[in-house]
């Protein structure tokens, strides 16, 4: 059987629903809906988001890094779908509501279905006229990700698959797609803060300090674990990094975290003490910093790793 796909480019951004030719996809052998485990009263539904990525994955002969598939829109017709491939290549699909494949998204959509009659009920179809009361639904699912919304339901923010397909979808496309980008962004914010620091250190004075540190407080050190893994992460774009935090007046940077602070020493629930090697304007290359899941503001601590250990061991 041979797939119609879209190779992403920035020129898809051209295309419109007509030029886009969609695969009649039957996804075999999805099961019943079943509980997560005995007692559980919701069905699996992260189980079967796996089922149906993986299934496509085999017959597109390439993984699936995120699928979107819209209920249909009357009784009769398929769910439209967009498989995004990590080939970078994007599959158009018509899937036919089969028995088992309908009575788990019936099920997923429960919920969303219960509130659209509320809302019906509430009469905000009659006082906002340029809603839709008979909206889609969008199911977006990914590794991680499993996420309802609705779809050209006439709200402000909206998903219209079916209005200017082709730059939807470039918009839709998994951050993976434009990595090389994303990163780079990252690395040209953060470039202009990175210095090395060139100051002598004395090594025989901190191994001293530290050594009496450890014995003092009785810990157990381990080895540092780098924030690169996270840094690189293409999902965690610069908006996403930059967007909650805030400098130390000028001594830090506002980032959630770059390959330029080393983690030293963790202070639990993922907040840590980092040797910063991108300080804001007015501060020093080695200075000691704390950020971390609850540090909104990149605290200055001290203004070297001698100098912290001089204030533990106090």
């Amino acid at each position: 059987m041979s797939i119609f796909s879209i190779k992403y480019t920035s020129q898809i951004k051209l295309l419109q629903l007509a030029d886009i030719t969609f695969n009649s996809m039957t996804i075999a052998d999805i099961p019943e809906h079943f509980y997560s485990n005995e007692g559980c009263d919701r069905f699996d539904k992260s189980a079967f988001r796996n089922i149906l990525l993986e299934k496509l994955s085999l017959q597109f002969e390439s993984n699936v890094l995120k699928l979107m598939i819209f209920t249909p829109k009357d009784q009769q017709s398929p769910s439209d779908s967009f498989a995004f491939l990590a080939n970078q290549k994007i599959v158009a699909m018509h899937i036919p509501n089969s028995r088992n494949f309908k009575l788990w998204m019936d099920d997923i959509f429960k919920r969303s279905y219960k509130e659209l009659e509320e809302d019906r009920a509430d009469g905000i179809f009659e006082r906002q006229p340029e809603l839709n009361p008979n909206p889609q639904f969008l199911l977006e699912l990914g590794r991680g990700n499993f996420s309802i919304k609705r779809a050209n339901s006439g709200m402000l923010f909206d998903e219209k698959p079916y209005e200017n397909t082709g730059a939807y979808l470039h918009k839709k496309a998994p951050a993976k797609y434009n990595q090389a980008a994303l990163r780079n962004q990252k690395d040209q914010f953060i470039k202009p803060y990175t210095k090395p620091n060139r100051e002598v250190v004395n090594a025989e004075t901190l191994s001293l300090l530290f050594h009496q540190l450890v014995q003092a407080k009785n810990l157990l050190p381990n080895a540092p674990e780098g924030n690169q893994k996270l840094y690189d992460d293409p999902n965690w774009k610069l908006e996403d990094l930059t967007g909650n935090n805030q400098a130390n007046g000028y001594k830090s940077v506002g980032v959630y975290t770059n390959p330029s602070w080393v983690p030293f020493y963790s202070t639990g629930g993922g907040n840590f003490y980092a040797i910063d090697y991108a300080p804001g304007v007015q501060g020093k290359s080695g200075q000691i910093i704390a950020f971390g899941s609850d540090e909104v503001r990149i605290r200055f601590i001290a203004d070297s790793m001698e100098v912290f250990l001089q204030q533990l061991t106090l």
